[in-house]
Order: structure tokens, then sequence, then C-alpha cells
């Protein structure tokens, strides 16, 4: 750290790992064409299944749940599941699914779970741990967060709705899950009943996926959210 001449400021200069994730972030705007879509998802559901999970002894957390659910849906929309690699569209057969991860002195980070279309919700869970516990000793090699295929980054327990996720490059989508507030709406038989709403933010690399099928990607999370049973 260097102190300015007066003193009433000091210059941490921009570089080492910090530089390093600055100079990726930059980029990765430079290079794409990133395009932001918002949407909103009702997890009561998803908060209820937590309790029953939890009441069962499976303690897993809505990070989790969400995980398990972006995965499940990606399997249906398959064409998210890529990278913009020398100017060509590289679509991956398996979900390696990265997450963002802040750590102390301004440090991010993306660990990624590998083949995650293949494990349970307690599986993705242990996975998320141990990655976090590796991430958090400085134990993360390369290959534990290069290859991820798609990023999910949570603000969940902000103030922050809706926010402009910036791809984890080369990857072509990036999903935001923003903060829950609750609100009155009208069940299916009429009647008004409180319920928790998140926000959620889908970023994409408009060359090589239009608005369309990322917002029917989109879309059908958040029906998979409102609508979820684990297989």
């Amino acid at each position: 750290m260097e102190q300015s001449i007066n003193d009433s400021t000091y210059t941490v200069p921009l570089r080492g790992v910090r530089g390093a994730i600055a100079k990726k972030m930059q980029q990765s705007l430079q290079t794409s064409a990133q395009l932001t879509l918002h949407a909103e998802a009702n997890i009561s559901p998803l908060l209820h299944l937590k309790r029953q999970l939890s009441e069962q002894g499976e303690n897993v957390s809505i990070q989790d749940l969400l995980h398990y659910v972006v995965i499940e849906t990606l399997i249906k929309h398959m064409d998210l599941n890529a990278k913009v690699e020398d100017n060509n569209i590289v679509y991956y057969r398996d979900i390696n699914l990265s997450f963002a991860l802040s750590l102390d002195q301004n440090i991010l980070v993306t660990p990624t779970i590998f083949s995650a279309q293949n494990l349970t919700v307690s599986e993705l869970q242990q996975a998320r741990h141990n990655a976090t516990k590796k991430a958090k000793q400085n134990e993360l090699k390369p290959n534990d967060y290069m290859g991820g295929t798609i990023t999910v980054t949570n603000l969940g327990l902000t103030r922050v709705k809706h926010f402009t996720p910036i791809l984890n490059a080369p990857q072509i989508a990036i999903l935001g899950l923003g903060a829950t507030s609750e609100c009155v709406k009208p069940n299916a038989k009429g009647e008004f009943e409180a319920v928790k709403m998140m926000g959620l933010s889908l970023t994409i690399d408009h060359r090589a996926i239009d608005g369309s099928p990322a917002a029917n990607f989109l879309s059908d999370i958040c029906t998979h959210i409102e609508e979820i049973i684990l297989a």
C-alpha cells in the first residue's frame, strides 16, 4: 500500500490478483456483445422445499437448490452451455458450473463444479463446500476454476435485486441471483398471499446466442423455481 503525499488518501496499485481480475473484466466487455435480461421468480416453493429437506436431515442451502435448478433447466437449453473460442462457438456436453466467490482483500474467484448434471443436490452442496474451502485456504489450482461452461453469481444477501453480471469469458452466459423481497400476490384460488420474489439477471454474449432463446432459458428457470420437484 502506497500513501499519497498529503496523507489524505492512499493508493493501492492495480496489480497482482486484483490487477488480473481487472484485466479479465475489461477484456470480457471489450471482446463480447453483452446483453442482460432481468426477471423475477417466486421462491416460496424453494424455501418450503429447503425446510422439508432440513426436517429430513438434509441441510442444503438456497444457493445449492438454485444451482440444481439452473443445471436442470440448462439441460433443456444446452445452446447456452458454450464458449466463444477462436471465432468459433464451442458447445459442451458436460455442464461445468462456475460460481463466483468473494474472498478477503477484494479478491473474486470462480471455482468450478465439473459434470454438475450428474450430481444430486447434496453432492452439489458438498462440491461447493469443498471448492469454497480450497479457495479460502488459497489452495485452488488452475484446473479448479478453468473449464467452466456457465457461471452463477449470487448477491442474494444484499439489497440488490437486479444487476448486470459481466461474462466470465469465454463463456456465453452468466446468471446473477439477486435479493429477495416479500410481496402480496393472488394464488391459483384467487386468494391473496404473501410470497417471496427473487430477482434474476442473465447476461449473454449476443454474438453466440440471441435474446429470444436466452429469455426462454431465464423464463424456464423461473418456472422451475416455482414448480420445483427434485428428481
